[in-house]
């Protein structure tokens, strides 16, 4: 079949498509409806040069259909890893994982133990650069005491062991909301003073925060319960548990599933499976 009658029978359902060129896949994409995500390709409006390069070469087509959108992006996800197509980046090169440790003498800094496991990421380095900028913190039971420095600090002693300690607090779950709550505190106040610049700084510092606190704890609690998805009709489900599909069937057979034992379910180690499901749970909110 040539790739222009393909194209006439492409489906509005969830899947993935490969692209190839000279019996070469060069291109894996996914989508929640192939048929118009798939003709756009072939379209003359396209914002991104490479597309045109790479649509200038495609020969043929492949689809995949998938019961949901949650399944295309794993089934993507695996096909990317497994080709290393010439014009995919994201997913190619597995991701490093990292430990965020509190040392008593640099404070914070990328380990292979301690807080994690997380992506590595430009978000970390920046949160460990930033939280240097309001070294020392010191808590008074209640609160997290701080302020902006115009220049990273160099501690003394006593300023490294309530900052140690200090830290050691915050990278609880039930202690991350506090200094949260401080922080936007300080911002407000910096803001209400039109000190507009440490504003910014403590807004760019919650936002990082938050990236690296909240998603960790919230995808931890969501992988540590099971989780159903269902397909936009309806009519078929996927569960997960642990970062695994557990299960794969009709809606009307739910309830078989109810009572599944989850005992020796091990966890996944796979951190960019996890956030593809976690991410989708997000999403669906």
């Amino acid at each position: 079949m040539s790739l222009r009658e393909k194209l006439k029978d492409i489906p509005n359902s969830p899947g993935v498509y490969l692209f190839y060129a000279n019996n070469k896949i060069v291109y894996i994409g996914k989508s929640n409806n192939l048929k118009s995500r798939i003709r756009s390709y072939f379209s003359n409006h396209h914002s991104r040069r490479k597309i045109y390069i790479m649509m200038d070469f495609v020969n043929d087509l492949k689809i995949i259909k998938c019961d949901t959108h949650l399944e295309a992006r794993l089934l993507e996800y695996e096909l990317i890893r497994k080709h290393y197509p010439i014009y995919n980046s994201q997913f190619k090169n597995k991701k490093n994982l990292c430990y965020l440790e509190i040392d008593k003498d640099k404070m914070l800094k990328i380990s292979d133990n301690g807080f994690g496991p997380l992506i590595k990421s430009r978000n970390i380095d920046n949160f460990i650069e930033n939280m240097k900028y309001i070294f020392p913190i010191s808590c008074d039971g209640e609160n997290f005491i701080f302020k902006k420095n115009l220049f990273p600090k160099n501690l003394n002693n006593e300023e490294k062991s309530k900052t140690y300690e200090s830290l050691n607090l915050i990278f609880k779950e039930n202690y991350f909301e506090i200094f949260r709550n401080n922080l936007k505190t300080e911002m407000i106040k910096l803001s209400e003073n039109l000190n507009f610049e440490d504003a910014i700084f403590f807004k760019n510092l919650i936002r990082e925060f938050e990236i690296l606190f909240i998603n960790y704890f919230k995808k931890i609690d969501f992988h540590n319960n099971s989780h159903v998805f269902y397909s936009d009709d309806k009519d078929y489900f996927i569960m997960t548990y642990k970062g695994n599909i557990i299960a794969k069937d009709k809606t009307i057979n739910l309830e078989n599933y109810k009572n599944i034992n989850l005992d020796e379910i091990k966890e996944n180690n796979d951190e960019e499976y996890k956030n593809i499901i976690f991410s989708e749970y997000i999403s669906s909110k």
